[in-house]
């Protein structure tokens, strides 16, 4: 395997955290970004990738956050379940015709432009959007 140590853990290369972990993190950031204010949908998905999901992933911004999406029909359904009382900008990753949602109250144009949307949560908010693309 290309491996040059002497054979002290068999025939396999030793675990190489930054590697083995970095390739993890490396797709979680690809599907959702955040930071404590910002959460980023599917910020670099792969073009091959027109369609797939993702279930309970625990963002900087303190949401539980689950994303299916289908490029072909244009769509894309959001789960987000507040952990945290949260005040946060989402980053949406094409521009939208409409959003659907059952807390529309809580969506307010963002500061940042078009494809942003000011969130605001309360510890135990759950949100259910669909996004209709353009």
């Amino acid at each position: 395997m290309g491996v040059t140590l002497p054979i002290v853990w068999g025939r396999t290369a030793p675990f190489q955290m930054d590697a083995n972990f970095g390739v993890s993190a490396a797709i979680t950031e690809m599907l959702c970004g955040s930071t404590k204010n910002m959460l980023r949908i599917l910020p670099a998905l792969p073009k091959e990738w027109t369609t797939g999901e993702f279930n309970d992933m625990l963002t900087r911004v303190g949401v539980k956050t689950s994303v299916k999406w289908n490029l072909d029909k244009k769509t894309i359904e959001v789960s987000l379940l507040a952990e945290r009382d949260a005040v946060f900008d989402l980053k949406l990753p094409f521009e939208v015709i409409d959003i659907e949602s059952n807390e529309s109250d809580t969506i307010i144009d963002s500061k940042y432009g078009d494809t942003y949307r000011l969130l605001n949560l309360k510890k135990g908010d759950k949100m259910n959007m669909k996004m209709i693309l353009k």
